[in-house]
């Protein structure tokens, strides 16, 4: 019976290793991608044409577009979309909310980023959080991560407790509410739709 309880003590041990160093890799993966970030925006001899193609290139790479854009949609709006209206709608919506975020990129330099550990949620899915500071008031931030085919990606942001997919699913089922899957995609060709309130009261 010792020797069982050994054995146990010792498998409980190494899985508690193991989920240490995953969320270890999980916050250097988010320090990483954000500190790039923060390196580009914050690099004066960058035009702002070079700094929007590295921001976007740096944005794929960090980012589970499609998950999000699911998840945005949710499972009542989801289902509806074909193959190719899922395929563009996730084009477009990269494209709204890297816009959104490209009009602030003059007030964004600066911008600084202090970080927490990990916290590991259910199914392998992670939390780091962090404070920004941006022209001298401090934002809480909290980026949402899971592993994709051995690879971490972040599904979701939240700034002062407002999450960005949320926030984005939020104004897309209020616009379907009286209006089509092509209408939505029609009026983010146009760019007719903006951030979303509650991110921007955040940002005031």
């Amino acid at each position: 019976m010792k020797i069982d309880r050994i054995i146990v003590l010792a498998a409980l041990m190494a899985i508690s290793t193991a989920a240490a160093d995953e969320a270890t890799n999980v916050q250097g993966f988010v320090r990483d991608a954000v500190g790039g970030v923060l390196t580009v925006l914050n690099d004066p001899e960058l035009e702002r044409i070079e700094k929007e193609k590295t921001l976007t290139a740096a944005a794929r790479s960090m980012f589970d577009i499609p998950l999000m854009s699911k998840l945005i949609l949710g499972r009542e709006h989801w289902p509806k979309l074909s193959e190719a209206q899922r395929k563009e709608y996730s084009s477009l919506l990269e494209e709204q909310v890297l816009s959104t975020f490209y009009d602030k990129l003059d007030l964004l330099a600066g911008t600084r980023a202090i970080y927490a550990d990990a916290v590991q949620a259910e199914n392998g899915r992670y939390s780091v959080s962090s404070e920004v500071v941006f022209q001298g008031e401090r934002y809480k931030m909290c980026y949402k991560v899971y592993s994709k085919a051995e690879a971490l990606r972040i599904y979701d942001i939240e700034i002062e407790g407002i999450s960005l997919i949320r926030s984005y699913g939020t104004q897309y089922k209020d616009f379907l509410r009286h209006a089509s899957i092509d209408d939505l995609l029609s009026k983010l060709r146009e760019k007719g739709l903006g951030e979303p309130e509650d991110l921007q009261a955040v940002e005031r």
